[in-house]
């Protein structure tokens, strides 16, 4: 069932000749006909069309997405009250959010920040109103309404517009179309640095991550899920709007089919499934002071093998990390006195089944 509504809001209700008068909502309150009067506005008639052709089954919930500007803000008001108080298209809740760095004034902020916020809403949204929710597209910037309508295609979310002198809104149905799960998980380090910053410079990237990063070795089809710009001779990198739906999109994608993977207990004895390369004193000692956490991964029910492949005694920060690489699971154990690599191989059979495996494998050192 259909009870939820994403509408994007413009300014078309500038154009009402009572903008700027105190009686401007009952005047959209009385108006006969809102479905074809241009004066109350898009949002308004193409919200009504959307109701009127049955798209919504049940009116509990409006989200009206608004530009960061004055104008955004005093509209958008205007149209949570007519939506709350309208005898024919009231809907039992409308919030309205403030699409922060949605400004065309700033064409900078519009496009590396407005459109990723714009998607993290969408994403937002669509995680708490799953299978029940519609998007009207007709209002607000052209570029909404391109990332609006890829969102639904990405996230199989219906997507309504009402095309300039049409007597209805139209749908966009989704496409058949899946996100790349393989590109996510083989970069999962990568997009979640970049998500929970915001943007990273390449020098903080090697310090944390790869040691020898370079954004021209990365693969083509990530680099056009990135924005960059040279800061003090420094490229600095960022998520685009398209990263972000990806990124959003992919990990939504994963949960959803996490629930129904199961990893199948390794037939392995615990006690066997433990080794090291590491014979040198240091990392001996090392070892031997984080064995706790060691034997924690060692005895997961879908362990294989851990095996210790390398260490440094120059890398002493505090970190645990398990990535997806190919086969098996490579993860690095920091601490006072060096850093341990491992290879852990599980029953994993597939990506899917790997991630979730690499996931299991960093709670142990929560």
């Amino acid at each position: 069932m259909i009870n939820t509504l994403v509408t994007t809001v413009g300014t078309s209700l500038l154009r009402n000749p009572r903008i700027n008068e105190p009686d401007l909502l009952r005047s959209l309150l009385s108006c006969q006909n809102p479905l074809q009067d241009r004066e109350v506005g898009a949002e308004i008639n193409s919200t009504a069309s959307v109701v009127d052709r049955g798209y919504v089954d049940d009116r509990q919930n409006l989200y009206l997405l608004v530009s960061d500007t004055e104008a955004g803000r005093k509209l958008g008001s205007t149209l949570r009250n007519y939506f709350l108080q309208s005898s024919r298209y009231a809907f039992a809740n409308c919030q309205l959010l403030v699409v922060e760095g949605l400004d065309d004034k700033d064409p900078h902020s519009f496009g590396t920040k407005g459109l990723r916020t714009f998607i993290r809403m969408l994403a937002d949204i669509f995680s708490r109103h799953m299978g029940s929710m519609v998007i009207n597209a007709t209002a607000g910037y052209k570029a909404q309404t391109a990332m609006a309508v890829t969102f639904g295609q990405a996230f199989k979310v219906p997507v309504c517009y009402r095309f300039e002198g049409f007597e209805h809104i139209i749908t966009l149905p989704p496409l058949p179309m899946t996100l790349d799960a393989k590109l996510w998980i083989a970069n999962k380090e990568f997009f979640d640095l970049l998500e929970g910053r915001g943007t990273i410079t390449e020098k903080e990237l090697r310090s944390e991550m790869i040691a020898d990063f370079r954004f021209e070795h990365l693969d083509p089809s990530v680099k056009a899920l990135i924005d960059w710009e040279k800061l003090e001779g420094e490229k600095l990198l960022a998520l685009s709007p398209m990263g972000e739906l990806f990124v959003k999109g992919a990990r939504i994608e994963f949960n959803r089919l996490e629930r129904d993977i199961t990893l199948e207990d390794s037939k392995i004895p615990v006690n066997k499934r433990f080794s090291s390369n590491e014979k040198e004193a240091h990392s001996e000692k090392f070892i031997a002071a984080h064995r706790s956490l060691i034997d924690k991964i060692v005895q997961l029910p879908f362990i294989e093998a851990v095996t210790v492949t390398g260490f440094s005694a120059k890398y002493d920060k505090p970190v645990f990390k398990a990535t997806v690489a190919q086969d098996s699971i490579k993860a690095s154990l920091g601490g006072k006195g060096g850093t341990i690599y491992m290879d852990i191989r599980t029953t994993a059979r597939n990506e899917l089944e790997m991630q979730k495996a690499a996931e299991i494998i960093e709670t142990v050192h929560h």
